[in-house]
């Protein structure tokens, strides 16, 4: 029993990591300064304030997953490759729902023969 809520923790903690990853992806293109217009949603102060936020939900869930990583019963050594597994699997699930997105999109805009 000790082992499963440290792992059901940090497997949320990954999966939220994996999901600001994506939420990255998806809103890039709304930090590049040609695609801003300075009224509503496209001013500077909502790029500053969604940077500042996926930044801070980044940096809490990384370490978040370290912290309940290192509450397993493993030695120190194994507790790191565990996290940074978790942490690795989370992006390398963000980037992989990210390129499916794309290429649906892709495929989506193609005319209809």
């Amino acid at each position: 029993m000790e082992i499963i809520q440290p792992a059901a923790v940090m497997a949320l903690s990954a999966a939220v990591f994996g999901f600001i990853i994506w939420a990255y992806f998806r809103v890039s293109v709304h930090f590049q300064s040609d695609t801003r217009d300075q009224k509503g949603w496209g001013s500077d102060r909502i790029s500053i304030l969604l940077a500042i936020g996926l930044v801070i939900g980044f940096t809490a869930s990384y370490i978040e997953i370290f912290i309940y990583a290192f509450r397993l019963p493993f030695s120190g050594a194994v507790d790191v490759t565990i996290g940074l597994a978790a942490a690795l699997i989370a992006m390398s699930g963000a980037y992989a729902v990210q390129a499916y997105s794309e290429k649906r999109a892709i495929r989506a805009s193609r005319p209809r023969i």
